[in-house]
């Protein structure tokens, strides 16, 4: 019997779904998801602050089997990940494990390489520092957000 929770597009699928809740609890003003794929991002999310300023975010999700660590790895195309921090919308990563309903998240640009290239070609291993939805973190991450300066 296949089992249905380790298929990659349930594991994928559970991901985007859980990092889609974490995103509605940040009350965004608005919030799409990119249905094709490949796209450069998994949501975007856009947020109304004072003075109706708009701020619009990125979201890259990850979605993983395996408990969450205080630094998640994850392999990446290093083209994703130039593109990612050079971006002139701030790319929010958010990665989900999809056994334990379990988010941890930070920004593209805290990714760390860890150098030299995985078996994939082309791909990399990079470290990222994860923040757990704390009431604290999850503030902070507003603040963060709220400071984004619009392009020039």
């Amino acid at each position: 019997m296949n089992d249905v929770k380790s298929n990659p597009w349930y594991v994928g699928e559970r991901g985007e779904l859980l990092a889609g809740v974490f995103l509605l609890d940040l009350n965004p003003e608005y919030l799409g998801r990119a249905i094709k794929q490949p796209a450069a991002y998994d949501y975007l999310a856009t947020f109304k602050f004072s003075n109706d300023r708009l701020v619009t975010i990125s979201v890259e999700v990850k979605a993983t089997e395996k408990p969450l660590n205080d630094r998640h790895i994850l392999l990446l195309p290093r083209r994703q990940v130039e593109a990612m921090r050079s971006s002139n919308i701030p790319f929010l990563i958010v990665v989900a494990d999809v056994i334990r309903n379990i988010i941890g998240f930070n920004w593209a640009t805290a990714l760390e390489d860890m150098g030299g290239r995985a078996r994939m070609v082309d791909y990399h291993r990079f470290a990222l520092p994860l923040r757990k939805p704390t009431p604290e973190e999850v503030g902070a991450l507003k603040a963060e957000i709220e400071g984004q300066q619009s392009p020039a």
